[in-house]
């Protein structure tokens, strides 16, 4: 069960997407998401899909962890599902909804398999740094991301660890029953809060030794600088955002849409 958790999880192998700079890549995400969230345009989703397998196919990621990220994320399509046939709304609509979820997972897969936590989390500071000028600690709110990013797979592999030394003295989280694996399941909620309460402490102790700070400026040990492909990778994602608005604004939208319709119907 745990071992399909891929949140957080970094691939290491060389690919132009593990070369790109951190900010860059966080933009191309946040641009994405938001160009995917607003759009219904058959046309628009239709590229974004082109670009997300393109990525996908530059990242060197083997493809059955981009389908375990897939599969991890079907109780929340069947939920979409469900609930909108409940309420009637029209399949085309459903499948659109689909589509969306299934690219937001497959990029943001993109972003953690090819970015390091220390990376993201220096994404996300570059992006939140116009909220200094309004008083937002934003160093304050990227290390409790990093903090969240790394203390994931700690928690997952505490889990594991708990889990089997508690089967190994007769606790059967399997063929118990639904009171039976309610049980077992509670019975990890006290070991797991005790191991985590245990690592926080020792984590700010040794923050505390060395004198970390958040308030002074620091700088890092190992830097990627924006280059031409960065600049290229964010303008085109750009791009099919600005064609989205503008398309809306002059009325093309229903006009290319019913043109990829036909040309993919015949």
């Amino acid at each position: 069960m745990y071992n399909n958790v891929l949140l957080s999880r970094y691939f290491p192998v060389k690919s132009k997407m593990h070369d790109m700079d951190p900010f860059a890549k966080m933009l191309c995400t946040i641009i994405f998401i938001l160009t995917l969230v607003i759009t219904n345009s058959f046309s628009v989703i239709l590229l974004l899909i082109i670009v997300d397998l393109i990525m996908l196919l530059r990242s060197n990621v083997p493809l059955r962890l981009y389908g375990k990220t897939i599969k991890s994320t079907t109780p929340v399509l069947l939920i979409v599902i469900i609930t909108t046939l409940l309420l009637g709304i029209d399949y085309i609509l459903i499948l659109f909804w689909i589509i969306k979820i299934i690219l937001i997972v497959l990029y943001t897969s993109i972003l953690t398999f090819t970015s390091t936590p220390t990376e993201i989390t220096y994404g996300f500071q570059k992006v939140l740094a116009p909220l200094k000028l309004i008083g937002i600690p934003t160093s304050r709110v990227a290390l409790d991301l990093t903090m969240t990013i790394r203390y994931i797979p700690i928690m997952i592999e505490q889990t594991q660890r708990i889990k089997k030394a508690q089967a190994s003295r007769g606790i059967d989280y399997d063929n118990s029953g639904l009171f039976g694996r309610m049980k077992a399941f509670f019975s990890l909620i006290g070991p797991v809060f005790r191991i985590s309460n245990r690592r926080t402490n020792e984590l700010l102790t040794a923050m505390e030794i060395r004198m970390y700070t958040v308030y002074n400026k620091r700088t890092s040990y190992r830097t990627k600088f924006w280059g031409f492909k960065d600049t290229f990778i964010v303008f085109l994602h750009l791009i099919i955002l600005i064609m989205f608005i503008y398309k809306e604004v002059m009325g093309y939208g229903s006009l290319l849409d019913n043109f990829f319709v036909r040309w993919i119907w015949f």
